[in-house]
């Protein structure tokens, strides 16, 4: 087992980004992706969030916190 820790410094973007990421359902992920997406900036549009009582508490908790989101009607 490696004891050290090391640090990793990530650089914001500069210019906006436009990019698509597919990635595998997990509750994990999906939480992960919320944050991540509220903390941009930006609008984000994520697709195939898991839906478990986890992910709603996570998106309630960002609610709280005033991150405004939208569900899309599903066809």
């Amino acid at each position: 087992m490696n004891t050290k820790h090391e640090s990793i410094y990530v650089q914001p973007f500069t210019q906006p980004c436009d990019a698509v990421v597919e990635v595998p359902g997990s509750k994990s992920i999906s939480n992960r992706a919320l944050i991540l997406s509220a903390m941009c900036g930006g609008e984000v549009e994520l697709k195939g969030l898991l839906q478990s009582e986890d992910v709603d508490l996570m998106r309630q908790a960002l609610a709280d916190l005033g991150f405004h989101m939208r569900e899309d009607a599903k066809n």
